[in-house]
Order: C-alpha cells, then structure tokens, then sequence
C-alpha cells in the first residue's frame, strides 16, 4: 500500500543529468529569495502583517533580540510563564509590586520603567510619550524625530533602552540587586 502511494508521488518527478542547482518556480526569476516567499504567504493567506519589527545595526545583537522578543511577546515574564503553566514565585512585577508582570507592563507601565524612559527621552531632546504597548515604543522613533541619521541613533537608543530595562529586573530577581533609575540611564548611555 505504502510502496504503490510512493510510486505515485515519484512518477510526477522528473529527473536530468548535470549539476545540481536550487530553483524557485513558483518565483518568476526562479531564484530563491525570503522576500517572495513571504509575499507568497500573504497572498494565499490574504493576511497582512499588523507590524514588522526594525532591526538597527547600530546596537549589539543581544540588544536587539531584547526588543525583538518584547515585540513579539516572547519574553519570559512572570506572565509568560504562567502562560505555559510554569510556576512563578509571584505574579507581579518585582520592581514595583503593583501589576502582573507582562512584557507590556514590564517596558511600559511600571513606574520605575515609566521615569527610565522619561529620562532617556529627556536626553535624547525628545517630547516625553505616554506609551501603552511596547511597540508604541518601538515606533515612537518614526515621528519624533525628522533627520534620517538621528532617527537611527535614537531607535538605537531606544532598543537599548529595553536591554537596560531587562537587564535590570534580571538583576532584581536573579541576583537581588536593586533597579535604580539612574544605574539603569548610566547602562543605557554607556551602551548607546
């Protein structure tokens, strides 16, 4: 049965001598690229990406695979973990005991994060935002400022901003160091 459903499967393929190469056909040029699969995906799913993260080669990776992950929820936060039905010593978030920790309270609702960014955009010599979600955040860059050089110096700024934060509360709950505002500007800067 398995033999006469593989016969079948290999009589639709066709073979030719010479070398080995790597061909798309479903894209026109027939080379294989990520961009047109992707677009392939759209197409047959009729689906439209809400959002795509930016990565900046201005930062250190480790700092933007912080921000990416927060983008993407997928950080390990006391709600997180939950989620997965890992145990955690408490829900809430250990900097500041008030809410559940999740990645969106955590970048943007703690008040210890609320006066870090305050502080980074004080710096940054831009207008103070009132964000609700860390992507409101991630896209703040794209209006506050108009120069092209500075805009990417500031995202920069801002992915290393939510490396400093993680770093942080990393450090509260592995190593019981205290999160101070200003430890965490000074390693935002030094990283910048």
């Amino acid at each position: 049965m398995e033999d006469a459903e593989m016969l079948l499967l290999l009589s639709a393929v066709s073979t030719t001598y010479g070398a080995d190469s790597w061909t798309a056909k479903f894209i026109g040029s027939g080379c294989f690229e990520v961009s047109s699969v992707k677009k392939l995906i759209i197409e047959a799913t009729c689906v439209i990406p809400e959002a795509s993260y930016e990565w900046c080669n201005w930062v250190p990776r480790k700092v933007g695979i912080v921000a990416w992950r927060a983008f993407l929820d997928r950080l390990l936060t006391a709600d997180a973990l939950s989620r997965r039905n890992i145990y955690v010593e408490t829900p809430y978030c250990r900097i500041c005991d008030t809410n559940m920790e999740s990645v969106d309270h955590l970048f943007t609702g703690c008040p210890v994060s609320m006066e870090v960014w305050q502080v980074v955009f004080a710096w940054c010599r831009v207008p103070n935002l009132f964000a609700f979600h860390v992507r409101d955040l991630l896209n703040y860059y794209k209006t506050a400022i108009t120069n092209v050089q500075a805009k990417k110096a500031f995202y920069g700024v801002v992915l290393t901003a939510f490396w400093g934060l993680w770093k942080a509360r990393n450090d509260l709950i592995h190593n019981e160091k205290a999160v101070v505002v200003r430890n965490v500007f000074e390693e935002i800067k030094i990283m910048s």
